[in-house]
């Protein structure tokens, strides 16, 4: 009987490490999947900083 116990608890802690490990798992999914999307905002913003200043080079020509 007190194998049988001991075998119980050792297959508990084991299911809770597994949960634990699936948690941090999903955890670092999140934030890889976070930082793709600050990569493709920036990515973004950059293009647009680009844009404005092609805007402000064509102002300045179009003064001169």
């Amino acid at each position: 009987m007190g194998e049988i116990i001991r075998n119980l608890q050792r297959e508990e802690e084991e299911l809770e490490q597994t949960v634990t490990c699936l948690k941090e798992v999903a955890e670092i999914n999140k934030t890889q999947d976070q930082i793709e999307i600050l990569k493709e905002i920036n990515a973004s913003l950059k293009e647009i900083a680009e844009t404005q200043r092609a805007i402000l080079e064509e102002i300045r020509y179009q003064k001169s």
